[in-house]
C-alpha cells in the first residue's frame, strides 16, 4: 500500500548539468582572454616608458656636452681677448692673403720659363737676374739649353731651404736627362731658381775630376748614405760617407763629411733616401784620383740656397 501511495520520483534533467558546465568553461575562457589582453597592454606600456626614459637620459647627456663645449669656447674667447687664437701657420697665411700676391702663381711662372725664347723673357722670371744672367745666357746659347727639347713637366713635393719655400717641378726632355725646376713661393712675386735648374757649380766637373781644380766653392749633387772607407778616408770613426751622383758626370763619386761637423745630424736624418745638396768640396792629398772628396761646407740640403 505504501508503495502505491508514494509519488513517483522525477528524474533530474541531464542537459541542465551540461549547460552549467559549459557556462563555467565559457566564463573561464573569457577571463583568461581578458587577462592576456591586459598583460600584453601592460607590456607595451612598460616598453614605451622604458624608451621614454632612454630618450630623456640621452637628451640630458647631449645637453651637458653642449654646455661643456660652450663653456670651453667662452673661456677661450676670454683668454684671447674675444678673438680666436691663430697657430703660426694660420698667422702666416693671414698676414699674406691671396689678394696681396703680386704677379702669376708659381706654376704659371714655371710654364712661362720653359716656353721662353729670349734672354729678356727669362731674366724677368728668375731670382737674382743680375747674378745669374751671364751663366743663363751661356746655358741657352752654347750650353745644354741649345739642344734640350722640353716634352713636358709635372709637379713634385714642395721644398724649403732656410726660411725660403718653393715649388718643385720635374722637366722632361726628348733625349736628355730631366731637370729640377724650382719656383720660390713669394707673395712679392714667384721666381725661378736658375742655379738649381742648371745645376750650376763654381767650377766645371771636368776641372774637379782632372785635378785641375782641387776644390769647389759650390757644387750641386744627389747624395745617399754609403759605407766606403779607403785611401785618404779609411777611418770610419772620423768620416761619414755619401755616394754622390749627377747627370753632369758619368760615375758615382765618394763624398766624406767629418763626424765633428755640426751638419752631421741633418745628414743622418736623411736615412737611406737620395736627397739633393749644395756643398763646398775639396780633394785631400790627391784623393781626386780615386774620385773622393771632403765636404767642407754645407750650403743647403736642396739645390736652392736661402736668401
Amino acid at each position: 500500500m505504501s508503495s502505491h501511495n508514494a509519488s513517483p520520483r522525477t528524474p533530474e534533467p541531464r542537459h541542465r548539468t551540461r549547460s552549467v558546465a559549459g557556462a563555467t568553461q565559457g566564463t573561464q575562457t573569457s577571463h583568461s582572454s581578458s587577462s592576456g589582453t591586459r598583460r600584453r597592454r601592460g607590456e607595451r606600456q612598460e616598453g614605451l616608458l622604458q624608451a621614454k626614459k632612454e630618450w630623456v637620459v640621452t637628451g640630458l647627456i647631449g645637453a651637458l656636452l653642449i654646455m661643456a663645449v660652450a663653456g670651453l669656447w667662452l673661456m677661450g674667447r676670454k683668454h684671447s681677448g674675444g678673438k680666436a687664437s691663430l697657430s703660426p701657420v694660420d698667422r702666416a697665411e693671414a698676414s699674406s692673403p691671396l689678394e696681396k700676391w703680386q704677379g702669376p702663381i708659381p706654376s704659371v711662372i714655371a710654364e712661362r720659363f720653359i716656353e721662353a725664347k729670349t734672354q729678356e723673357e727669362r731674366l724677368e722670371l728668375v731670382r737674382n737676374p743680375a747674378q745669374v744672367g751671364p751663366a743663363m745666357e751661356a746655358f741657352f746659347k752654347k750650353g745644354p739649353g741649345v739642344t734640350e727639347q722640353v716634352k713636358g713637366f709635372f709637379p713634385l713635393a714642395r721644398g724649403s731651404s732656410g726660411d725660403l719655400s718653393f715649388e718643385k717641378y720635374n722637366v722632361e726632355f726628348a733625349s736628355s736627362p730631366s731637370r729640377l725646376l724650382s719656383v720660390t713661393i713669394d707673395p712679392r712675386g714667384a721666381k725661378v731658381d736658375f742655379e738649381c735648374y742648371a745645376r750650376l757649380g763654381s767650377v766645371t766637373w771636368d776641372d774637379v775630376l782632372s785635378g785641375k781644380a782641387t776644390e769647389a766653392a759650390e757644387v750641386r749633387v744627389l747624395l745617399q748614405a754609403g759605407s766606403y772607407y779607403l785611401h785618404a778616408f779609411k777611418e770610419e770613426q772620423k768620416w761619414l760617407h755619401f755616394k754622390a751622383t749627377s747627370s753632369d758626370f758619368p760615375e758615382t763619386l765618394d763624398f766624406y763629411l767629418d763626424r765633428e761637423n755640426p751638419a752631421v745630424r741633418d745628414f743622418e736624418e736623411s736615412g737611406n733616401r737620395v736627397f739633393p745638396a749644395t756643398l763646398s768640396i775639396r780633394a785631400v792629398n790627391g784623393s781626386e784620383k780615386h774620385h773622393q772628396f771632403e765636404i767642407t761646407a754645407v750650403k743647403a740640403l736642396e739645390w736652392v740656397e736661402p736668401d
